[in-house]
């Protein structure tokens, strides 16, 4: 019994699409030399560039399903670079993950993704942010909504929390085609320029803790987390605020 590997995985990759190593190796820019040491785990392991290039060659010669990409990836200690898109995301909230959100009662919870579009609400979501819905964005209702402001006591501190957090997430993905267009439409907000530039001397998300308005003094613990996923793993995420 040996542990899985990169380099094993590289090989059986290479084995089904009978890609000799010179093939694979002149794709990815390196030397054929270079891929043996890789399959017989003899380097390190390699960069993001060279994990790419080689899975782009395999993919061209037969496609490589997304479950073994996402293992190939693993294996290299890298995040997977592809950005799911939203109906994918949104497809990903199956009936189970539904009825885990109601099972919260009378808790406001829901699935974001990493850019805090909206997948799935509950009902107790619905009414405590009002105006939010499933295909909008949590930040986009904190800074342009004006129900935001009504319905909670202290937004802009909650807006300034999901700055940090949205800074965190970008900054451990690192796919630039997903971040780019988000932070230029979000930047046309003077207000999200301003949590911005203060975020970056923030090592924490800050206060998570919010107060509903028609639930007087009663404070919400806003609770985040990642929400397994074998095929998006770190792209979905649930809101709960639970009740202090």
């Amino acid at each position: 019994m040996q542990p899985p590997s990169f380099g094993a995985v590289l090989r059986r990759l290479r084995d089904e699409r009978r890609v000799s190593r010179e093939r694979l190796g002149m794709a990815a820019g390196v030397s054929a030399s270079y891929i043996t040491h890789l399959e017989l785990g003899r380097r390190g392991r390699p960069t993001q560039a060279v994990v790419e290039a080689l899975f782009a060659c395999l993919h061209r010669v037969q496609p490589v399903s997304h479950r073994s990409r996402r293992y190939l990836f693993d294996l290299a200690g890298l995040p997977d670079p592809s950005a799911p898109s939203l109906a994918e995301l949104r497809a990903a909230i199956d009936p189970a993950k539904l009825r885990r959100l109601e099972r919260l009662g009378p808790d406001p919870a829901g699935y974001f993704d990493s850019r805090w579009h909206v997948l799935a609400l509950n009902d107790a979501a619905r009414l405590a942010f009002p105006g939010l819905t499933e295909g909008g964005n949590w930040l986009t209702w904190l800074l342009e909504d004006s129900r935001a402001a009504t319905a909670l006591l202290d937004r802009e501190a909650a807006a300034a929390a999901s700055v940090s957090v949205l800074r965190a997430r970008i900054a451990a993905f690192d796919v630039p085609e997903w971040s780019g267009d988000y932070l230029r439409d979000l930047g046309r907000s003077p207000e999200f320029r301003r949590l911005w530039s203060r975020a970056q001397d923030l090592d924490h998300p800050g206060e998570r803790i919010i107060r509903l308005r028609d639930r007087g003094e009663v404070p919400l613990d806003m609770q985040l987390y990642d929400v397994e996923s074998a095929r998006y793993p770190g792209w979905i995420r649930m809101l709960w605020g639970m009740t202090c």
